[in-house]
């Protein structure tokens, strides 16, 4: 069993001036999502980090979204089902 959504045929579209990058997953302190975040820090304004995170570790939790909250670029957002990503983020 895969951790990912069924298949989607979807176009490409070329990439304009936003480059929108997500994780979703679980908020388990073992996935350094503090590096993803500080990474962030280095690009430019195009680029976007959207952390789709399950809060099943309170704490780390609540500390990610303390990190990120004087954060232009890096948002914590709400998590969907699986097969939801796709239409999620393609909407």
């Amino acid at each position: 069993y895969y951790s990912l959504p069924v298949k989607y045929d979807l176009q490409p579209k070329p990439v304009k001036e936003r480059i929108r990058i997500i994780h979703h997953g679980v908020s388990n302190s073992n996935r350094n999502f503090e590096t993803m975040i500080k990474v962030m820090k280095y690009v430019d304004k195009r680029f976007t980090l959207d952390l789709m995170l399950v809060p099943n570790h309170k704490k780390y939790y609540e500390s990610l979204c303390e990190l990120v909250s004087s954060m232009d670029n890096v948002n914590i957002i709400d998590p969907v089902a699986l097969a939801e990503i796709i239409p999620h983020i393609n909407s």
